[in-house]
Parts: C-alpha cells; sequence; structure tokens
C-alpha cells in the first residue's frame, strides 16, 4: 500500500484531475444505486488523495482542486 501512496503523489496534475473525475463519476453512480459501502470507500479515498495533496509540497493546486471535490460532493447530502 505505501507503494501505491508513493506512486500517486508523485502523478501529474492531469492524471489526479482524471482520479478526480473519476471519483466524481463513480459518486453519482453510487448515489443513483443507494450503494453506501461504495460512498463510504470513495468518502475515504477522497480524503486521503486531499490529505495527501496537502502534506506533498509544491501542491496547494491540486489540495484546493481534491478540497473542491469533497465539498462539492459531501456538502450536499448534509442536513442543516
Amino acid at each position: 500500500m505505501s507503494t501505491i501512496t508513493a506512486i500517486s503523489d508523485i502523478r501529474s496534475p492531469d492524471n489526479q484531475a482524471l482520479e478526480r473525475q473519476r471519483c466524481e463519476q463513480a459518486w453519482q453512480q453510487a448515489v443513483q444505486s443507494g450503494d453506501r459501502h461504495a460512498l463510504g470507500s470513495l468518502r475515504l479515498h477522497i480524503a486521503d488523495a486531499t490529505a495527501r495533496a496537502r502534506r506533498t509540497p509544491g501542491a496547494r493546486e491540486q489540495w484546493l482542486a481534491w478540497m473542491l471535490l469533497r465539498c462539492a460532493l459531501l456538502l450536499p447530502r448534509r442536513r442543516f
């Protein structure tokens, strides 16, 4: 698992953008099908990617992009 983390840390911004797009599509599919397990897994994956981008020097734009995705997907499901 640490090898996967190390590889994902050095991915190009384009590859990370594609990963965010895939996460968003998977999220929409999971919401439509009511798959709570997939939603939980995606929530953890997005949180890990956000934290990883935050720890990576010079990856502020990537961190902001992951945060934007996280907020866009998670906040609409919250009830205030």
